[in-house]
């Protein structure tokens, strides 16, 4: 029997985003790791083969205002992932930035009692602010990757 491929969906919204997430594509594959990406990715994550089904920028939203303007379109993105992950589940999920949007994704992901791990690359700024923001995360990651030591704390 054939193995087959690890699918893992990813969503980055922001540029800084997109290349930690071209980075973690190539290490996989410089891992031997069979997987295929899919999810929201920026162009360079696009140029590595990744399937993104809403552009990268549609995350992009600073401010109250912005949020709020743009609610109905975020939600719409939200729901649509986790439609496509219902109908054909990703094994993991990886949130990179926009904790967000990736927070309550992954949150979503367990409501719905989905068999996929979830993880977020980048750790929500708990440390800086929001601290009452862990306990959601408790229930909805099951991996926090940290890039500096003192985010483990």
């Amino acid at each position: 029997m054939a193995n087959r491929k690890l699918k893992i969906g990813i969503v980055v919204g922001e540029v800084s985003g997109d290349t930690l997430g071209v980075k973690l594509m190539r290490s996989f594959r410089e891992q031997g790791i069979d997987a295929e990406f899919e999810g929201i990715g920026g162009p360079q994550m696009i140029a590595e083969g990744f399937n993104s089904y809403y552009p990268m920028e549609t995350l992009s939203v600073m401010g109250i205002v912005e949020v709020l303007k743009d609610l109905k379109k975020l939600f719409a993105v939200r729901d649509g992932l986790i439609n496509q992950w219902t109908q054909h589940p990703v094994d993991i999920f990886i949130g990179i930035d926009a904790p967000d949007f990736n927070l309550r994704l992954s949150k979503s992901i367990k409501e719905k009692n989905l068999p996929i791990k979830t993880v977020q690359y980048v750790s929500p700024s708990v440390w800086a602010w929001r601290q009452g923001r862990v306990h959601g995360i408790k229930q909805s990651i099951d991996l926090v990757l940290c890039l500096f030591p003192f985010e483990k704390v």
